[in-house]
């Protein structure tokens, strides 16, 4: 598991406070695409019954995937 790019996003990029979910729903609300959106809701509340970051940083790399393909 610890090999997945979004494990890999996680260790890089997501902050190491509390405020991840925050950060990852500050992300969505500026990318403004409703797919984002629900992704970054999912993600925390898959986070906040985890622990586990890389349900923020598959967000993160959704959003990157869908700005692409903007």
């Amino acid at each position: 598991m610890g090999s997945s790019r979004a494990a890999r996003i996680a260790a890089l990029v997501l902050p190491k406070t509390a405020a991840r979910g925050a950060v990852l729903f500050e992300r969505a609300a500026d990318h403004r695409d409703e797919h984002v959106i629900k992704f970054a809701d999912t993600a925390v509340d898959s986070f906040e019954r985890s622990g586990n970051p890389e349900a923020l940083a598959a967000a993160h790399v959704a959003a990157d995937l869908i700005d692409a393909a903007r």
